[in-house]
């Protein structure tokens, strides 16, 4: 069964994991995300105890989405060591799907090109700060 993230829970069961994790970012009215369910779902029976795989609702916890800049649906997000590793916007196919989470288990500093330049250290746990730190 798929693991359900949220704003509140995602640095414990995503950034701070140490395991590969994937992530569905998903919403109700998506005919697209409806579509990705039952792959998500064989995926995390599949790989249970070895990858972390979840998905999360856009609509309910928007902070995310946000902080990834997720503007269409659904993606399907890889993330190793606290950073964003992988991102796929649009309907996969399972067997394409599960030969990325392959490749991601093999090849542990391996990050998608486009993402290179955004590839940064963990980010700070809490909420964006909305006026400056004095000083």
């Amino acid at each position: 069964m798929a693991l359900e993230f949220t704003d509140t829970n995602f640095f414990r069961e995503v950034i701070f994991s140490d395991k590969l994790c994937v992530v569905d970012f998903w919403s109700e009215w998506c005919g697209s995300c409806a579509a990705m369910r039952p792959v998500i779902e064989a995926l995390a029976d599949e790989y249970a105890g070895k990858v972390n795989v979840g998905k999360i609702n856009v609509d309910r916890n928007p902070y995310r989405a946000l902080k990834y800049n997720i503007t269409s649906l659904p993606v399907i997000a890889f993330f190793r060591d606290g950073k964003l590793v992988y991102k796929h916007v649009g309907i996969i196919p399972k067997d394409k799907l599960d030969k990325e989470i392959q490749e991601y288990l093999k090849s542990p500093d391996k990050i998608q090109a486009c993402l290179e330049p955004l590839h940064e250290a963990r980010e700070w746990p809490g909420p964006p700060l909305l006026h400056p730190l004095p000083g």
